[in-house]
């Protein structure tokens, strides 16, 4: 490790193991005593890091400071304290419809100004143990260590990233993953949140399992073609158009 890295690096005490098998620390600054989450990263996409630390998205975590070295990125980030929704679900069982619902429109919001960026930047790890619920109400979305930008010019993702169950079908190698990926994850736990199993493993069948159905098409093409269409989908079954007898103006 170089010097400038070294000498960067020390700033920031270990003070606690979070994940030892993918090199995840929780750090404390020795200067401010802020405390923050230490990743040692091997395959990254450093253009959507660079992103999520200059724009500050809401509903990510902030990023404190990148330090690249050789084929490793170090990153300090906002620690997050709260409870998963993978811990929330495994006490609740599942949701009701309208908070499940509620949970993946936040997401959608969060995802919406990265998969709007040229190229687009998708998540490919959307599952209950990367969402976390602030004691404060926040939803955050956390580890975009599989994070990348999409390129269609390429056949498929140099890396196979992302969670059996949650992974869309192209992100095992049959083409690079497109912010379709996300909205396939968006739809397995959507099911997840309200079954509490996987699709294929339990059956829903309210109000919602339309738009579950198209989330998880196998052709990314039948799928919805943006989390904004996703959203409007959602909200459009939340609150039905009036009738005509409602739009009526009483005499």
């Amino acid at each position: 490790m170089e010097l400038q890295t070294r000498l960067r690096l020390s700033f920031y005490k270990e003070i606690a193991e979070i994940d030892t098998a993918h090199n995840i620390r929780l750090v404390q600054h020795t200067v401010t005593g802020k405390i923050f989450v230490k990743k040692a990263l091997s395959i990254y996409d450093l253009q959507v890091f660079q992103y999520l630390m200059t724009q500050k998205i809401p509903g990510t975590p902030k990023i404190e400071e990148l330090i690249e070295e050789n084929t490793t990125l170090y990153v300090i980030e906002e620690y997050i304290s709260g409870n998963s929704l993978e811990e929330i679900l495994a006490k609740e069982g599942t949701f009701s419809e309208e908070k499940a619902a509620d949970y993946i429109l936040r997401i959608c919001r969060i995802l919406q100004p990265l998969h709007q960026q040229h190229p687009p930047m998708v998540h490919r790890d959307l599952k209950p143990s990367n969402l976390i619920l602030t004691y404060d109400g926040r939803l955050i979305l956390v580890d975009f260590n599989s994070a990348k930008s999409y390129h269609p010019e390429r056949s498929q993702d140099t890396v196979l990233f992302g969670t059996a169950g949650y992974a869309a079908p192209e992100q095992y190698g049959f083409s690079p993953s497109a912010p379709a990926a996300d909205i396939y994850a968006l739809g397995v736990l959507f099911h997840k949140m309200l079954t509490g199993d996987l699709p294929g493993e339990g059956n829903y069948s309210g109000k919602f399992s339309g738009v579950i159905a198209k989330c998880i098409k196998i052709d990314p093409k039948n799928r919805y073609d943006s989390v904004a269409s996703l959203q409007k989908a959602i909200e459009k079954i939340q609150k039905p158009p009036l009738t005509l007898e409602q739009l009526q103006i009483p005499e």
